[in-house]
């Protein structure tokens, strides 16, 4: 993750923010997904999964995400 590697090389307050929107859209898409909206954690997780590609857990839940939207168990 992008905003990761920066907070190792002690990039500061932006970086702090950076990995706090990252945390956010991540909690934000798992909470959708918990209250039983798939489609907009869908949208969350591929937005965030855009700028950091290398989430796993992002990419983890997505997967989860989808096969709820469609109505797989």
């Amino acid at each position: 993750m992008q905003c990761l590697a920066a907070a190792s090389s002690g990039a500061g307050l932006t970086t702090f923010r950076c990995i706090c929107s990252i945390l956010y859209a991540y909690t934000h898409a798992y909470y959708l997904m918990a209250a039983g909206n798939p489609v907009p954690a869908t949208a969350v997780l591929q937005k965030l999964l855009a700028r950091n590609p290398d989430y796993t857990e992002a990419r983890q839940l997505l997967r989860e995400c989808q096969k709820a939207a469609a109505g797989r168990p």
